[in-house]
């Protein structure tokens, strides 16, 4: 009998093209549509630790990483119940895991008060190393893009765990 031999097709990795962000000052990189654009505000303020990613016109998204601090260790629900008490409060945050780092997300969607334009947004939080790390995923007038968030959110990567450890703001 002749053998067949099946050679499954590879898959297309949707970042293959992708830019590459790092943070030396965080320790971390990140990959986002070549498209967006990036402000980071990491560099040039002391208190104020954020990287926005902004898409194109097209997908009206964007990317806000904030990073703030955490100096007693608390756990993230402990963190959250003190800090931002709001995304808590009326949800069941989903657990999630960013670069094997167990997280809660959430999603939600309102009016903004002054504008009156529907906002969207996928929200995630992180504790690591002294600091919280909340990536605000925000739309307008359209839905959140659910998977190209769970593409950014995959390419995230702490560079080097011990060098982060030394990291004191």
């Amino acid at each position: 009998f002749p053998q067949v031999t099946i050679t499954p097709s590879p898959t297309a990795n949707p970042t293959a093209d992708w830019k590459t962000y790092k943070n030396t000052k965080f320790g971390f990189t990140l990959q986002y549509p070549k498209s967006w654009r990036v402000i980071d505000y990491t560099e040039n303020r002391d208190n104020n630790h954020e990287v926005l990613f902004m898409g194109d016109e097209n997908s009206q998204q964007q990317l806000r990483i904030l990073i703030e601090e955490n100096p007693n260790d608390l756990t993230l629900n402990n963190w959250l119940e003190k800090n931002r008490p709001f995304f808590l409060k009326n949800r069941t945050p989903e657990n999630i895991s960013i670069d094997t780092i167990p997280g809660l997300k959430s999603e939600t969607e309102g009016v903004g008060y002054e504008s009156g334009i529907k906002t969207y947004d996928d929200t995630s939080y992180i504790t690591y190393n002294h600091f919280v790390y909340g990536f605000y995923f925000e739309t307008k007038n359209q839905k959140i893009n659910s998977e190209l968030n769970s593409q950014i959110l995959s390419t995230f990567k702490f560079i080097d765990q011990k060098l982060s450890t030394k990291l004191r703001i």
